[in-house]
């Protein structure tokens, strides 16, 4: 079976795991964590899986019965190196992020700095409604976006206070795999099992060996750094948490300035569609009767116009509320 390091946001820089046992050490000392086990089994690597598993295929000398255990230990070795190798690159990423932890939370404190200084929206009442208009989709989609990623730097702070037993577990449980692992490399052979059958199960030991160990050292590295991990997912939630405050501001303020620009020109509707009816008056009555009905037309969209507006921002009110209720 593949080892457990499984990540339930696999778009991430790195995996959602480490959160889950970061908090760990709230609880834990460094000096409780285990220390690796000492275990060096046969090399592996794909070359050497795919070459054994051709030769077996090509092989017209072995039975079906003896191929398809060979094939089923380096199918189960391809899986648990493929693991293994995933597990090596998130813990190299978390290492990274360690090392560039300090630089990284200063960069979050002087961002967050900056946003209490970031000027407000360039619009005005002069500003063409064309160019409202797309300030209005792009404002839209950049606070979907950032409402997206407050949601996730969120759960992620969550899962760091609430992982950690079952964290604690999985180390435990990766020692234990490795020292049975190891005690099975160093038992007797058995005499009577084919050479074929026990260089494919040497080749599986030996992958599901180095998934064990990534998997345990990826632990390790974020249990000892489990204090800086949780300042910077805290800055970050932080950051997003205000850049989404931001974005709705200038939401507000945009829709504010489009309600009272609809208002006057329902205004100026008016305005005309009286101009218009006394107008009519010297008119032919059919030219009168088109006169008037468009004028009156002009005047519903405005009103209906400035009605949508209204049910709008009401709409995103109680979306805003339920966001609120939910948190």
């Amino acid at each position: 079976m593949p080892t457990r390091h499984r990540s339930a946001f696999p778009d991430r820089p790195f995996p959602a795991h480490l959160y889950l046992i970061t908090v760990l050490l709230g609880q834990l000392t460094c000096c409780q964590v285990a220390a690796q086990t000492d275990f060096d089994p046969v090399e592996t690597n794909e070359d050497i899986i795919e070459s054994s598993t051709e030769s077996i295929e090509a092989n017209p000398t072995l039975s079906d019965e003896l191929k398809a255990r060979a094939l089923d230990f380096y199918t189960r070795a391809a899986a648990e190196l493929e693991e293994a190798q995933r597990t090596e690159a998130s813990a190299a990423r978390l290492k990274a992020r360690v090392a560039s932890g300090p630089e990284r939370i200063a960069a979050l404190r002087a961002a967050l700095d900056e946003t209490a200084k970031a000027p407000s929206m360039d619009l005005t009442a002069d500003t063409p409604q064309a160019e409202l208009e797309q300030s209005q989709v792009k404002l839209a989609a950049d606070l979907g976006a950032a409402r997206a990623a407050l949601q996730e730097k969120e759960e992620v702070l969550s899962l760091l206070t609430t992982g950690g037993e079952s964290a604690s577990r999985d180390l435990a449980e990766d020692e234990r795999q490795l020292r049975a692992l190891q005690r099975e490399v160093r038992a007797p052979s058995v005499t009577d099992e084919s050479p074929i059958i026990g260089e494919a199960r040497q080749t599986y030991i030996a992958a599901r060996a180095r998934a064990l160990q990534a998997n345990a050292g990826f632990l390790r590295t974020a249990l000892v750094n489990q204090a800086l991990l949780t300042d910077i997912a805290t800055l970050e939630r932080d950051l997003a948490e205000v850049q989404v405050k931001e974005l709705e501001a200038a939401v507000a303020r945009l829709e504010n300035l489009l309600r009272t620009r609809r208002v006057a020109e329902l205004t100026r509707a008016r305005e005309e569609t009286a101009a218009t009816q006394a107008m009519t008056a010297a008119l032919p009555p059919a030219i009168a009767t088109v006169a008037r009905e468009n004028a009156q037309l002009q005047l519903e969209l405005q009103e209906t116009t400035l009605k949508q507006d209204a049910t709008t921002t009401r709409l995103r009110e109680m979306e805003g509320q339920l966001r609120d209720v939910a948190t």
